[in-house]
């Protein structure tokens, strides 16, 4: 319901009448949406009116003589639910009701009034519009004398954002960082709703942003069963971390019931809810869809030329061609998670979503991101590249109003000359086996550069059950060593989290040996970092590839068809050699700089990403 006064003027474009009652018959037309200003219906008589005839000489209409403002003309906008040109008029009553002048009839160009009642508990959302232009006369609303100089505010709020993350790291970052990105720039109520450990989790693991940001976002359990939460196994045959399968399996099966508590909910208070899924949540597309009024957008957590390859293959075999790439698919990489989607997935067709939404821009994957957008542009979706989605950080500067407490490696990294530490971290879901870490330590000695290695194996399911102990103590002689070497400080060793973002922004840091997890390619190459490429599973080796012969922001340590073998500390070293002192590293490292320039130009006013933002 809207604030009004003694009488209610409409605007100049729309006439207005009841909407058909449940016993009437709907009509034809299809129902869409019309968003208005709610402020120019809030209007106030200050003269009592001289009764007159409607136009189409049925009963009296009420024009005010003046009116004056009876509400703020920043009011919030109202939904209204247009049914069709011809609504049927409900029968005169009596009591708590206003006449309502309203267009009942239409007949090609030009429809006539007819008088009718409307409760006033009856929300505007079933108010039926037609176009005012097509009426020779004004038309004027009525308002009960017993609600004078009452307020009744818009039951409606505007908009709701849902993010709907998968819940596993680099996936419930992604999504929360998306959640911060739109909660910062105002007019929407945004919700993160996921199991409440990875609430906690992605509350607690999030960089770039303060607690004032944090509390802009609504977070929500999902409440999911029971599961186990082992411990990963390094010295499994495959690198897939299949110790999260418990959670994951648990989480399929229990999340889409509280998410439809959680929209139902949602639907019932904002004209329009968007639900942002992360696209292994195909559930959350089809709940989305069954509400009246929401939609869906599918958020992919990896590489838009991942996805080319299925949307657009064609056009994907013909760039991979012109640039030398190889063929590179998850199927090869990960069978036990394309398993895990089929099982879990409700159809094999595209969802029901309006868009896709990539973390990326157009200075990474331009040629890839217009194959795929070419494609869908034929079904009605659009694609946005809304990346870089982590925050920019600047050099040293901590963020303002973050009280967390800063880590202790950023003091280590400030007393290091500029461009001097090699940053080595393999992700939350990869664990090397114990002669892995062993060739790995044996080639950072003998590479004698500054370094900081974070030392952990993968997350288990519930990271709050984790035993930090686990890894100290399986790595206790390895760890001494490191200790008794590194009394110089060439180097740093961390067996818990460490603050990636922090780490790659900060100005000591030259380059990152990585996993290639698309959120780590993503912050690194953002701060102007090059990578020493090391894939483990899933996406990382199509993106290790794109890295390296695409983007030339990389080296290779491993090639992918030796992943099931241990790499020696030699191969090792000379990739680190390679990118720490050579000429072809000096050259990488400079386009690894013009790569970060152009992507944070993307989200500078008017970039790329920054448009995307906003499809109008």
């Amino acid at each position: 319901m809207l604030a009004v006064g003694k009488y209610m003027e409409l605007p100049d474009y729309l006439c207005l009448a009841p909407a058909p009652s449940d016993g009437d018959q709907a009509p034809a037309s299809p129902a869409t949406s019309l968003l208005f200003s709610a402020s120019p219906l809030l209007e106030q008589a200050t003269d009592k009116p001289a009764d007159r005839k409607d136009h189409n000489g049925g009963a009296p209409f009420l024009p005010p003589r003046t009116l004056q403002r009876a509400g703020s003309p920043r009011q919030r906008e109202g939904a209204v639910q247009i049914r069709g040109d011809r609504p049927a008029a409900r029968s005169a009553g009596s009591g708590e009701e206003g006449a309502v002048s309203g267009a009942a009839e239409a007949s090609g160009a030009t429809h006539f009034h007819t008088d009718a009642k409307l409760p006033f508990d009856s929300p505007l959302a079933e108010l039926t519009l037609t176009r005012k232009r097509q009426c020779p006369q004004p038309t004027y609303s009525r308002i009960c004398p017993s609600r004078l100089g009452t307020v009744i505010k818009p039951t409606m709020e505007p908009v709701a954002v849902v993010a709907m993350p998968f819940p596993a790291q680099g996936h419930l970052n992604q999504l929360l960082h998306l959640s911060l990105q739109l909660a910062s720039r105002g007019g929407v109520d945004v919700h993160y709703a996921a199991p409440a450990a990875h609430v906690r989790q992605a509350r607690e693991r999030v960089q770039g942003w303060d607690d004032a940001a944090l509390r802009s976002v609504r977070f929500h359990d999902l409440g999911i069963s029971t599961y186990a939460s082992p411990p990963p196994d390094p010295a499994a045959a495959s690198p897939f971390p299949s110790h999260l399968m418990p959670l994951w399996e648990a989480y399929t099966a229990g999340a889409p019931a509280p998410l439809v508590a959680l929209l139902d909910k949602l639907s019932a208070s904002y004209r329009r809810v968007v639900v942002v899924y992360d696209r292994i949540n195909d559930f959350a597309a089809q709940e989305a869809a069954r509400l009246r009024n929401g939609e869906a957008f599918v958020m992919y957590c990896l590489a838009v030329s991942m996805l080319a390859r299925r949307i657009a293959p064609q056009e994907h075999q013909r760039i991979l061609r012109e640039n030398g790439l190889t063929n590179i698919t998850v199927e090869d990489c990960a069978t036990e998670f394309v398993d895990y989607i089929r099982r879990t997935r409700a159809t094999k067709e595209m969802s029901p979503a309006r868009g896709i939404l990539t973390n990326t821009c157009r200075a990474l994957e331009g040629e890839f991101i217009d194959v795929v957008a070419g494609n869908l542009a034929a079904d009605g979706k659009k694609v946005f590249a809304v990346g870089p989605l982590n925050p920019l950080l600047h050099g040293n500067a901590s963020k303002q109003g973050d009280q967390r407490q800063r880590h202790e490696c950023l003091d280590w990294l400030d007393k290091q000359p500029p461009a001097s530490v090699l940053y080595v971290s393999f992700g939350t879901t990869s664990s090397l086996r114990a002669e892995q870490i062993e060739e790995l330590a044996s080639a950072l000695r003998g590479s004698n550069q500054r370094f900081i290695w974070v030392l952990r194996d993968a997350d288990r399911g519930d990271i709050f059950a984790e035993d930090s102990g686990e890894i100290i103590s399986r790595h206790a002689k390895l760890l001494r060593e490191f200790t008794q070497h590194n009394e110089g400080s060439t180097g740093l060793v961390i067996t818990r989290w460490a603050p990636q973002l922090e780490i790659l922004a900060h100005d000591a840091t030259a380059a990152f040996m990585s996993h290639c997890g698309w959120n780590s390619t993503m912050e690194s190459l953002s701060h102007g970092k090059p990578i020493l490429a090391w894939p483990m599973h899933c996406d990382q080796p199509w993106d290790a590839e794109l890295l390296c012969k695409y983007l030339k922001a990389g080296v290779l340590v491993r090639p992918w068809e030796k992943h099931n073998e241990v790499t020696p500390a030699k191969d090792i070293q000379e990739a680190i050699e390679e990118a720490m002192l050579s000429d072809g590293g000096v050259a990488m490292r400079q386009r690894a700089r013009e790569l970060g320039d152009a992507i944070r130009a993307s989200v500078a006013a008017a970039g790329s990403s920054v448009v995307a933002q906003r499809p109008g």
